[in-house]
């Protein structure tokens, strides 16, 4: 098993390289990768609150850069979101106009066309915020994980378990997942990221390998369902309800959704 300390280290890296990459420019890869990062970091800071001998006295650290991270994260997923979007329609739309018949053939692009160009301009408008909070941000969160890493220095020595917290969390997910609202499912979502990104660490380990591989087509198809129904929100918002892209994109949301049900059958085999 790898110790947490090189990760964290390792990691801390990576982060700083991909907040560089943002601020120079908000391209979609650097925007994926600013929050990949930003995800396997908060699982190593689950790992530290979950196992270090001392949390208590880490715990305050912890939340502190946590909430940072977690800020920085969901700035990232809004531009993240309008690429997804803007992709996830245009291939709807191209699927859609190749069976739709000629009459709506041209009210589909139509549609398709008018949700692009909302799109990119509400996309410049989160690219800069990101930007913006990334620039404000970046030496602050520098100094909050150097303290973390001087107050969690017992972790050089010590060898921990992400096999056995990445089970805790989808055991959790499984339990909730018996009650199966939309609402449910979508706190599964982020339970079985966190999950797998903590199995990810004990990659040394073919129970926890396989586990993040299980909980990796669970999350896929959520997080499919997911993209189709932000998707369909944003749609009915710019073009209305009764718009012929806007009705597609909901019914292939609702075949998603049935999808991801059946996937999270996997989280108890």
């Amino acid at each position: 098993m790898r110790r947490l300390s090189p990760i964290f280290d390792e990691l801390h890296l990576q982060l700083t390289t991909a907040i560089a990459a943002c601020r120079d420019r908000v391209r979609p890869e650097a925007v994926h990768v600013l929050r990949t990062t930003t995800r396997r970091l908060e699982a190593v800071l689950v790992c530290m609150e979950e196992e270090h001998p001392e949390a208590v006295k880490l715990s305050a650290a912890i939340g502190t850069v946590a909430r940072q991270i977690k800020r920085i994260r969901k700035a990232a997923g809004l531009v993240r979101d309008i690429d997804v979007n803007r992709k996830l329609a245009n291939k709807i739309t191209e699927e859609s106009a190749n069976r739709a018949e000629r009459s709506k053939l041209e009210a589909i692009h139509k549609d398709n066309e008018e949700l692009q160009c909302k799109l990119r301009r509400l996309r410049r408008k989160l690219a800069r915020k990101l930007k913006n909070l990334l620039g404000t941000a970046e030496v602050d969160l520098h100094r909050k994980l150097q303290r973390v890493k001087r107050r969690a220095s017992k972790l050089t020595d010590q060898k921990l378990a992400p096999l056995e917290i990445a089970q805790r969390w989808t055991l959790a997910a499984s339990v909730k997942n018996r009650r199966g609202s939309e609402a449910d499912i979508h706190e599964i979502r982020k339970q079985t990221k966190i999950a797998r990104y903590v199995a990810e660490l004990q990659s040394d380990s073919k129970p926890a390998v396989a586990l993040a591989r299980r909980l990796q087509r669970v999350q896929d198809a959520i997080g499919y369902w997911h993209d189709l129904d932000l998707l369909g929100d944003v749609a009915a918002k710019q073009l209305g309800a009764e718009a012929l892209l806007t009705q597609t994109i909901k019914q292939r949301g609702e075949a998603a959704l049935r999808n991801a049900q059946e996937f999270l059958k996997l989280l108890t085999n």
